[in-house]
Parts: C-alpha cells; sequence; structure tokens
C-alpha cells in the first residue's frame, strides 16, 4: 500500500504521466517511421518492435518517477551545496543505470515471446547496447523530469498559498459579519423583552440555536443551502416574534437547488437589510420571500443558482450598498468566485427592493 502511495502522491498525478509515455511513444516511432521512409532502408520496418522499445522505456522512466520528484524537493527545500548536488548526481547515475538495464530486459523478454524472427536475440548484449548508447539520453531525460517536477511542486506550492490567503480573507470578513450580525439580533431580543418577557424567552433559545450554528461554521466557508436555509428560517422566526403580524414569509425553494453548496451566512446580511430597509418602515403587511432557482449564465451557456431576498417595502434604499452586510456579501463572493458571480439589487414592478445573487454551482466542491 506505501509503495502505490508513492504515486498517488506525485505532483503530477500518474494518469498524465502514464499518457505522455504513451504520446512520446507514438511520436518517436512515427519519427523512425520517417527516417525509414526517407532513407529507403532495405530491411522491413517492425512497427511493432519499434513502438514497444519505445514504451517499456517511457514507463520505465515513469517507474521511477518518485525518485525523481524526490530530487526535485531535495533542491527545493534545501540550500544547493556540493554535497547536496553530488548525492542528487549520484541518484540519477543510478537510475539511468537501473534503467538502462530493466528497458532492454522487459523489451527483450517480449520480443523473444511475441516476435519469433527476433528469437535469437540476446539479452544481455541489448543491456550493453543500451548502456553504451542511451545512459546520456536516459541522464537528460532524467534531470528534464526533475526540472519538470520541481516547476510542479511550486505551481502546487503557490496555489496553496493563494488559498490559503483567500481563506484568511474569507474569515477575516466571516470574523467581520458575526459581531454585526449577533448584535443586532440581540437589539432584536431587547426590544421584545419590553413586550412580552415569555416569547423573549423563547426568542432566546432560538438565538442559542443561531449562535451554536455559527460557532460550528467558525472555519467553514461552505454549507448546503438547505442548511443556510434553516438557519435562516430560525433567524427570521426570531424577527418575526418581534414584528407579529406585521412580518409573513414565504419560501419558493427548487428541491434540486438544496443540495448546492454557498458561502457560509450569505443570506443572512440580505435577510437583514430586507427586514431593516423594508420591513420596520411599515406598519403593516410587510412579507419577505426566499426563493432559490437555477438559471442559465453567461448567453446559456452554463447553469448558475440564483438565490433572492424579495421585500414589499418602499424599494432598495440608495445607501443599500454602503452597510456593513451588503459590502461583505460582495467582498467574500470575490475572494471566492472573482468575477464569476453577480450581486443585484433591483425595485420590480409589483415594488418592494429584490436582492438578487448568482453564484457557480459548487455541489461537489470544497
Amino acid at each position: 500500500m506505501k509503495f502505490f502511495n508513492l504515486y498517488r502522491n506525485l505532483s503530477i498525478p500518474l494518469r498524465y504521466l502514464l499518457g505522455f509515455s504513451v504520446l512520446m511513444a507514438i511520436l518517436m516511432v512515427l519519427q523512425d517511421y520517417a527516417n525509414y521512409f526517407l532513407w529507403e532502408s532495405d530491411h522491413k520496418f517492425n512497427w511493432f518492435r519499434q513502438f514497444t522499445r519505445g514504451l517499456i522505456s517511457d514507463l520505465v522512466i515513469v517507474l521511477f518517477a518518485p525518485v525523481i520528484e524526490m530530487t526535485a524537493r531535495w533542491l527545493i527545500e534545501n540550500k544547493v551545496n556540493g554535497r547536496l548536488l553530488f548525492k542528487c548526481i549520484l541518484v540519477s547515475l543510478v537510475v539511468s543505470l537501473l534503467h538502462r538495464i530493466i528497458s532492454p530486459s522487459i523489451f527483450g523478454v517480449i520480443i523473444q515471446s511475441f516476435d519469433h524472427q527476433s528469437a535469437d536475440y540476446s539479452i544481455s548484449k541489448m543491456i550493453f547496447s543500451s548502456l553504451l548508447a542511451g545512459l546520456i539520453s536516459t541522464l537528460i531525460l532524467f534531470w528534464m523530469g526533475v526540472g519538470i517536477f520541481i516547476a510542479a511542486i511550486s505551481q502546487r506550492k503557490l496555489v496553496n498559498k493563494e488559498r490559503e490567503l483567500t481563506h484568511a480573507r474569507v474569515h477575516a470578513l466571516m470574523t467581520q459579519l458575526r459581531p454585526h450580525f449577533l448584535f443586532n439580533t440581540l437589539n432584536s431580543i431587547s426590544a421584545l423583552i419590553d413586550i412580552n418577557k415569555a416569547d423573549a424567552q423563547k426568542v432566546v433559545n432560538r438565538f442559542a440555536d443561531l449562535l451554536r450554528f455559527v460557532l460550528n461554521r467558525e472555519t467553514t466557508q461552505f454549507t448546503r443551502l438547505s442548511e443556510e436555509i434553516r438557519f435562516i428560517k430560525n433567524y427570521l422566526n426570531i424577527e418575526k416574534e418581534r414584528y407579529r403580524e406585521r412580518l409573513t414569509l414565504s419560501y419558493d425553494l427548487e428541491m434540486d437547488t438544496l443540495a448546492e453548496k454557498v458561502p457560509t451566512l450569505i443570506l443572512q446580511p440580505l435577510v437583514e437589510n430586507a427586514i431593516k430597509h423594508g420591513i420596520a418602515k411599515k406598519v403593516e403587511n410587510g412579507h419577505i420571500t426566499i426563493t432559490s432557482k437555477f438559471v442559465y449564465w453567461n448567453n446559456n451557456e452554463e447553469v448558475r443558482l440564483s438565490l433572492e431576498v424579495h421585500d414589499n417595502g418602499d424599494g432598495c434604499a440608495s445607501n443599500y450598498h454602503h452597510g456593513v452586510g451588503l459590502s461583505n456579501v460582495v467582498s467574500r463572493l470575490k475572494e471566492l468566485y472573482g468575477d464569476q458571480f453577480s450581486c443585484e439589487l433591483q425595485n420590480p414592478e409589483a415594488g418592494g427592493c429584490v436582492a438578487r445573487l448568482t453564484i457557480p454551482l459548487t455541489t461537489n466542491d470544497h
């Protein structure tokens, strides 16, 4: 199992190395045939023999891929000095010698088994000839492989650093959002205590559930939409206790969207703004609708997830974009999706304000 892990953990996936080996074997046999055709050789061109020789040689190089990557890591992670260079050169010589012994040995066995015209081939002569003619070329291939692995390892480290930096920035934004959200929710509870202490006790229990949700996802960037909606329902139930008949709620959720992953707490600022700028100003019949659906994006070339929060207030306020909540939402989406998202505010003909997020599908990601 440990042996296979060496290949499973390569910086360059094994399937790419194997595919490249087959491609190189095909290109080399075509080159050999081109030389044969141009020089009008008297002997018949043997496609099987030429392709098999090249493929086996390439696959044996792949066999030593963990050693080549190890050499690359030595050069990346250590200060280069004479001792390190000597060790790397020694490894390259050993690998090249083994390659020039193993490749003709396997090739000889296969040729003697399947090509009866070559049954009298001597494997020992093939090994000797391979060592004389091919040792330098194998050394060159070894160091080319080291260079490729150095590039792959450096690229992976760069990607990991960028991912860690993005995670840190998103975490900082979420940390900024939590106190803002908790403070506003506590204000709602405080206002309710003056009205009905019994109901306030129920709200405190619901608030504990909200707090548990937030703390459990302190380092989690994404959550399933179904969990996000459950959180929003608990949050809105607290607000409903405060606004009573002034607030009604509805949910228009496509079932298939609930399995999608969305940024944690991404809807809460939109809902909070809908209450603050829409419902709080109404004397009665305040209503919020939360919608999730799949929509086409980029001239109908791909499908995205659309999330909407629609209130029936007086419309989107002119300073709607400048609050902590919405600016936080936009900043987080930029970090997570780059320019592959949209955040829109609209005043529909039916009245009120619609806050709409459109984000990529990430069911199997993160």
